[in-house]
């Protein structure tokens, strides 16, 4: 047997999985080099066999818990003008959208679209619900143009200002609200 062979043997003994004994037994007897690597794994084997539990002292969660409740609690603010500019943004959007909707342009574009009787069976229901929804809403809008057209631009535009200045302060009243309440719980 080779010390190769030998060594594999002595690892498999230790850790009982070892079938063939005698030919390890007797390569022992014969190589010193080996017996003398023998005698350090069973030393080192016995080393871990039983080895001392370390515990924490009785107190350790105490003590933790005690520091993590004298570290002071992290303090996450949001600066209030980035959800402002969020929600200006927003309505800017929403009023533009508005406006175009109200464009002469969007308005004959609605009308130069086709429109069937509403049909509530058959292939094209889908489709007739839609001219349908367009109709009503192309309806809204005619009023909503009828309306406009009494009402001076200086005045409208004085109005959507003055609306979204209104929102604008209304959504600043409550972010700051909300922030009192975070900074409250913290």
């Amino acid at each position: 047997m080779r010390c190769e062979q030998a060594s594999e043997l002595m690892s498999l003994r230790l850790d009982r999985l070892s079938v063939d004994d005698t030919s390890l037994d007797n390569h022992l007897a014969t190589c010193a080099t080996c017996r003398v690597e023998w005698t350090t794994l069973q030393r080192v084997s016995r080393l871990f066999d039983s080895p001392p539990l370390v515990y924490p002292p009785a107190d350790f969660t105490l003590r933790v818990m005690a520091r993590v409740a004298q570290r002071p609690a992290p303090v996450t603010r949001t600066n209030p003008w980035r959800a402002l500019g969020g929600w200006f943004v927003l309505m800017l959007g929403a009023v533009l959208i508005g406006l175009g909707l109200l464009s002469p342009f969007v308005v004959a574009a609605w009308q130069a679209w086709g429109q069937d009787g509403l049909v509530l069976f058959g292939p094209m229901t889908l489709i007739n619900l839609g001219w349908y929804a367009q109709s009503v809403v192309l309806a809204v809008l005619k009023a909503i143009e009828s309306i406009l057209t009494f009402i001076p631009t200086p005045v409208l535009v004085g109005y959507m200002l003055t609306a979204l200045l209104l929102m604008t302060v209304w959504v600043a009243v409550l972010g700051h609200v909300h922030f009192q309440q975070v900074e409250d719980r913290v």
